[in-house]
C-alpha cells in the first residue's frame, strides 16, 4: 500500500481547488468511520448530529439528472464527501505510517484539489491495514471481549438514522417504522448523490481553465473524465 500511495502520487494532475465545502464524520482524538454521530462541514465550520441531517443538508432536483443533488442548507454551497474530506477533517488521528505516506505524497490539510482524492484513498488503506494489524494482535491476545449472539428486541414504532463513512464518503440511512416494524418511510443519502453538485461545479471550473489554455476538446474531455473518476462515483446507486 505504501507503493500504491507513491504510484498515485506519480500521476500528473491539474492544479485546481474545489470551491465547495467538505463533509466528514468527526470525533475527538480518533479517525472515525462508523463510531460517531457527529458530522462537520469543514469550510462552514458547522457540526451537527446525524439525527438532524435534514436540518443541515438540502436535497433538490435538477432537470438534467435523475439523482437528487445536495447542498449545505445554511450556505447553499455544494460539497464534497470522500476520503479527501476525512483526511482534511481528521489528519491528526491517522496512524503514523499513514501520515508519513500522506506527507511524502504532498497530502496535507487543507487540501482542496479533488484529484488528490485518489491519494487520500490510498493513504486510508495504509491506515486501515495498520488498524487491522492492531485488531488482529488484540484478538490473538484474548484482549477483545464480546459476543455475536443475537440481541433481544421489541418491535415498536420509531425513527432511526444510520450514519457511516462509506469508502466514497458520508452515507445516511433514515428509516421510520410503524408498530409492526414495517418501513413506512425511507431516505438514503449516498455519497455519490451528495457529491454530484460539487463534481459538476469542479467539472465546469476545470473545463473553463483548460479551454482558456487553448487545449483541444479531446484533451479537455480526458481530463474531465479523470476528475469524475477521482470522485469515484457509483452512479448506479445514486438515485433513490
Amino acid at each position: 500500500m505504501l507503493k500504491t500511495v507513491d504510484l498515485f502520487d506519480s500521476f500528473d494532475v491539474p492544479d485546481i481547488a474545489t470551491e465547495g465545502d467538505m463533509l466528514a464524520m468527526v470525533m475527538d482524538d480518533y479517525y472515525p468511520i462508523e463510531c460517531s454521530d457527529t458530522a462537520r462541514f469543514l469550510k462552514a465550520g458547522i457540526e451537527f448530529d446525524a439525527n438532524d441531517v435534514d436540518d443541515h443538508i438540502e436535497e433538490y432536483p435538477v432537470p438534467h439528472s435523475g439523482a437528487l443533488l445536495a447542498r449545505v442548507k445554511d450556505t447553499g454551497a455544494p460539497y464534497m464527501t470522500a476520503a479527501l474530506a476525512r483526511i482534511n477533517a481528521s489528519w491528526a488521528n491517522l496512524s503514523s505510517q499513514a501520515k508519513v505516506a500522506a506527507a511524502k505524497a504532498g497530502l496535507r490539510p487543507p487540501e482542496k484539489n479533488p484529484f488528490m482524492n485518489n491519494v487520500a484513498q490510498a493513504v486510508e488503506l495504509v491506515d486501515a491495514l495498520d488498524r487491522c494489524a492492531g485488531i488482529c494482535r488484540a484478538l490473538a491476545s484474548g484482549a477483545v471481549a464480546g459476543s455475536s449472539e443475537p440481541v433481544e428486541f421489541e418491535v415498536k414504532a420509531g425513527r432511526g438514522v444510520g450514519f457511516t463513512e462509506a469508502p466514497r464518503g458520508a452515507l445516511f440511512h433514515d428509516l421510520t417504522l410503524d408498530g409492526e416494524g414495517k418501513v413506512v418511510h425511507a431516505s438514503i443519502m449516498t455519497p455519490t448523490a451528495q457529491n454530484v453538485a460539487n463534481l459538476e461545479a469542479d467539472m465546469r471550473q476545470l473545463a473553463e481553465r483548460l479551454s482558456g489554455e487553448g487545449r483541444p476538446e479531446d484533451s479537455i474531455r480526458l481530463e474531465i473524465e479523470k476528475l469524475v473518476r477521482a470522485y469515484d462515483p457509483c452512479l448506479s446507486c445514486s438515485v433513490h
